[in-house]
């Protein structure tokens, strides 16, 4: 399971299988695939992170996080790769379906997964972010890959301390927006 969902589209994608503009369709693709397996398993939706969280924890572990994380990309001196872009459709396509999506395969999915599979919460959390990281050498860009694989360190954590998809999907979500608007991705 995990080298068909985690492994196996990244090397398609590096390789040149699959052209590198298919990257989103594939994340989504795959994204069906794990939520049907979900399904076929029987995962309640508490399992997957899935209940309704407090708005003061939602604040406390995706706002704040976001914010933090932000103002690390001004403290790796990472200014010069901005570009100002206005891009709606993106900005859309990436709060409404990409963020959510990576959330549900990064932690929620993987994380019932490997519990399942009796893996210690320590390994889940490396495995998570290695995975997430991995998944972002895409972009072929060893300053995305490290970053990527710190802030799903962040992520798996605060996803094992409050078992919230939302609000490790809103914080992605925020991350992401900024990022995108700042032209860092």
């Amino acid at each position: 399971m995990i080298f068909g969902i985690y492994v196996a589209p990244v090397f398609l994608l590096r390789s040149g299988l699959i052209p590198y503009s298919w990257r989103f369709f594939i994340l989504i693709a795959v994204a069906i695939a794990a939520t049907a397996l979900a399904v076929n398993r029987r995962y309640s939706a508490i399992r997957l992170g899935m209940g309704r969280p407090k708005l003061l924890s939602v604040l406390a572990w995706s706002v704040i996080p976001s914010v933090l994380l932000l103002a690390g990309v001004f403290w790796a001196d990472l200014q010069h790769r901005f570009q100002l872009t206005p891009r709606l459709p993106f900005y859309l396509f990436f709060v409404l379906l990409s963020a959510p999506a990576q959330e549900f395969l990064y932690r929620s999915f993987l994380f019932a997964e490997l519990a399942a599979a009796r893996v210690p919460r320590f390994g889940i959390v490396v495995i998570s972010a290695v995975l997430y990281s991995f998944m972002h050498t895409i972009a072929r860009d060893t300053t995305t890959t490290v970053l990527t694989f710190v802030v799903g360190l962040i992520w798996a954590l605060i996803f094992l301390r409050t078992r919230s998809f939302y609000i490790v999907a809103l914080s992605h979500a925020g991350l992401g927006a900024a990022a995108i608007t700042l032209g860092v991705i």
